[in-house]
């Protein structure tokens, strides 16, 4: 008795605490949630962050190299005392030493380089960095607005799942009751075993593809969890509200194809790859630079006599370095990166030409998916109305039971027909938003 009461209660300690997971796994969530949830979780958006950065910090970089160069040395040398001077000599009647024996020496110096003129390569440099960093900014929001669309294509068609699943629920439980009434039928001879087994077969059918659509519903949840950065067991519940096909659309003539982010992003390569050109031109200019340089050395060999005595001396110049040989060698860099420009420039035109293709298509599609989705509506009141006539007309014995499982059949399917329509116009929809950027 001990043992089976403890078997108990841990059964329903086991079964409190696995009803208590189930409910906690459980939430319910609207598209936009779920879009900005996505947005938060994405790698890909932060790997274009990244990115983005990343091209920022050469930027940086390339202004830290406008920054004057400044160094500073120092030197203390320790030299060996078996090297004799020579005899004082006497000059302009003074006596000094060629070779005095310093042993101790410092040398010091402080200098400052700047480059005054590189062929443009700063600017050029600058340009093309700000091009790579606006090309990252488009192709930024475009893996935004991709992963919207990613969103909203598993979210609709997860409700489109989940909504024919209820529908087969119902179905199954309407189908059922036919079964039971033909069944009472034949019991009083007003229909046949063929009438059972029909219906049967009808039922086992829906359960069929109810098994279906439970597989789908499974796969699209898991797959959104993932997306969302979900724990893989959460049970979505989506808003009905969402499912709303009473929405503004603008029919945008006016927008450009130049105005997707995807063509700014290959303008912007285009820009980038044209300051290159400019880059590899640079090779043809010479260098010139300034520099100062500060001595405070012991012993200052620029004096003379030299003396164990710490002494200032400083110059300052400017110098032109020029490699003549790239005069030659710089024309197939520079023709490289002309055929870069180049092949960048076609690839604008290219991806002008796709998005053209897409606004018009997904405009298209969205208003034949509306006109599919009234017609999906009118032939869901058309089969309700049909299945009502036929089941009045086999309660009165004018109708086969076979004529009515028909009827039943079709409204199913047009019930169906009618949630997958909805749930495709308004995916059509944000296809089209996402074509216009809206």
């Amino acid at each position: 008795m001990n043992f089976t009461f403890k078997h108990h209660l841990f059964s329903m300690i086991a079964l409190v605490l696995f009803a208590n997971f189930a409910m906690a796994q459980k939430q319910t969530i609207t598209l936009q949630q779920a879009m900005d949830m996505a947005s938060q979780h994405s790698p890909a958006l932060k790997i274009s962050k990244l990115k983005n950065d990343v091209n920022q910090l050469h930027k940086n970089e390339l202004y830290n190299s406008l920054i004057p160069s400044v160094t500073l040395m120092n030197n203390y040398t320790r030299i060996s005392n078996n090297i004799q001077e020579l005899p004082p000599i006497n000059f302009f009647g003074k006596s000094f030493v060629l070779n005095p024996q310093i042993l101790d020496q410092f040398y010091n110096r402080a200098s400052v380089q700047e480059p005054i003129f590189t062929g443009f390569r700063t600017y050029n440099y600058a340009s093309m960095f700000n091009a790579q960093i606006e090309s990252g900014k488009a192709d930024a929001t475009k893996d935004a607005v991709d992963l919207k669309l990613q969103v909203a294509n598993i979210y609709f068609n997860l409700f489109k799942a989940i909504e024919s699943q209820k529908l087969l629920d119902e179905n199954l439980k309407m189908m059922q009751a036919r079964i039971d009434d033909v069944k009472n039928f034949e019991k009083v001879g007003m229909a046949l075993d063929n009438d059972v087994l029909k219906a049967e077969l009808t039922k086992s059918n829906l359960e069929i593809s109810k098994s279906e659509v439970e597989n789908i519903v499974a796969t699209l949840n898991y797959n959104l969890n993932i997306l969302l950065g979900l724990p893989e067991s959460t049970l979505l519940e989506l808003n009905d509200a969402d499912l709303n096909t009473n929405r503004e659309v603008p029919i945008d003539a006016a927008f450009q194809s130049t105005q997707r982010s995807e063509w700014l992003s290959a303008k912007w390569r285009s820009d980038a790859a044209m300051s290159s050109v400019k880059i590899a031109k640079a090779s043809y200019y010479p260098v010139i630079s300034a520099g100062f340089n500060y001595y405070y050395n012991q012993p200052n060999q620029r004096v003379f006599p030299m003396e164990w005595k710490l002494k200032n001396t400083w110059d300052i110049g400017v110098t032109l370095n020029w490699n003549l040989t790239q005069l030659f060698t710089t024309k197939t860099t520079v023709n490289e990166a002309k055929s870069n420009l180049k092949m960048s420039q076609l690839a604008m035109e290219q991806i002008n030409d796709g998005l053209k293709q897409e606004i018009f298509t997904t405009q298209k599609n969205y208003l034949l998916q509306q006109k599919k989705l009234k017609l999906a509506e009118q032939a869901l009141a058309q089969a309700k109305e049909n299945d009502r006539i036929f089941k009045n007309r086999f309660d009165n014995q004018t109708a086969l039971f076979s004529d009515l499982i028909d009827a039943d059949t079709q409204m199913i399917q047009s019930q169906i027909n009618q949630v997958q329509a909805k749930c495709d116009a308004l995916l059509a929809y944000y296809k089209y938003m996402r074509s216009i950027e809206k």
